[in-house]
């Protein structure tokens, strides 16, 4: 598996991007995958130590709280997997505008 690859059509993430993020195509900038992968890195600690942190706690919001961060520390690493091995197009579009 070749990273930063350059083709759309070699990348094994672009269908499930597309399906993933539902608006159109990004710019493509060379800044974008180093930032997406340390956002990605960061949310996706910060969202596991959070639920760490709410294990054990009996609040009943801590339910809620863990109902929103669970899905979002399940999808947080797949940016880190195209920042590391998706095509620039991916990159671009899971990463948004700025």
């Amino acid at each position: 598996m070749k990273p930063f690859r350059l083709k759309s059509k070699s990348c094994p993430y672009c269908k499930l991007i597309n399906l993933v993020c539902f608006w159109g195509p990004r710019r493509s900038a060379p800044w974008k995958r180093p930032w997406l992968f340390a956002l990605s890195l960061a949310f996706t600690s910060l969202f596991w130590l959070l639920l760490w942190i709410l294990k054990d706690s009996v609040y009943p919001i801590s339910f809620a709280v863990e109902a929103v961060v669970l899905p979002l520390a399940l999808a947080a690493p797949l940016g880190i997997i195209v920042a590391l091995h998706g095509c620039r197009a991916c990159v671009a579009r899971l990463f948004g505008d700025l």
